[in-house]
């Protein structure tokens, strides 16, 4: 369960875990139930049409100071559906993120690879053999994420995610590659669905 402190984004967890649709990559837009993508995005579009951008953005930036990988993963969706939130303020925050620790960094690489322009040069050190994410719940340094362990693991699906960006290397069996991946296909199909919807 989300606890609810993500201002303007609080009604995304309201009735439905939406977040967990919004996860689903099998979902192919052809339902329109409450639990279900188009639902989703809807109520996403909803929040963003019916706030002001001052509001949306301090929702987005409190989401993105959080540990909970969850609301990451709405960043993600958000910055697919809404340029006005693509700026260099976000994607900085967003390598902070990476850099600091979330099951969703895959995820968010292939948002910063889809919109950044300055990736990947911004992001080259997560290749570093010496990088390893700080493993903090929030962006300044406080509260651990993760044991040690964790730290490793994320600090490789970080690494991995990045080779496949950049370099389109791949191997089956590693969860970053295959993360962003399936992620840089579901951008485009979401975009599609949005691009058809307008």
């Amino acid at each position: 369960m989300i606890k609810s402190t993500f201002g303007v984004f609080d009604p995304f967890w309201e009735k439905h875990p939406l977040h967990l649709i919004i996860s689903d990559l099998s979902d192919d837009f052809t339902n329109d139930d409450d639990m279900s993508m188009v639902n989703a995005l809807s109520v996403i579009r909803s929040i963003l049409d019916n706030n002001s951008l001052i509001d949306t953005t301090k929702g987005l930036f409190t989401m993105l100071d959080s540990g909970n990988w969850r609301v990451h993963v709405l960043v993600v969706v958000i910055l697919i559906m809404d340029i006005k939130f693509r700026t260099e303020e976000v994607f900085s925050l967003i390598r902070a993120r990476i850099r600091v620790g979330t099951w969703a960094s895959p995820q968010l690489l292939v948002v910063l690879n889809a919109y950044d322009n300055q990736f990947p040069q911004n992001m080259m050190d997560v290749l570093d053999d010496s990088f390893e994410i700080r493993g903090y719940v929030n962006l300044d340094n406080t509260s651990k994420l993760g044991s040690n362990a964790f730290i490793k693991e994320q600090s490789q699906k970080v690494k991995s995610a990045m080779q496949w960006l950049i370099n389109n290397k791949f191997e089956a069996d590693n969860e970053g590659m295959k993360m962003a991946k399936s992620w840089s296909i579901r951008l485009l199909q979401i975009q599609e669905y949005l691009d058809k919807k307008n």
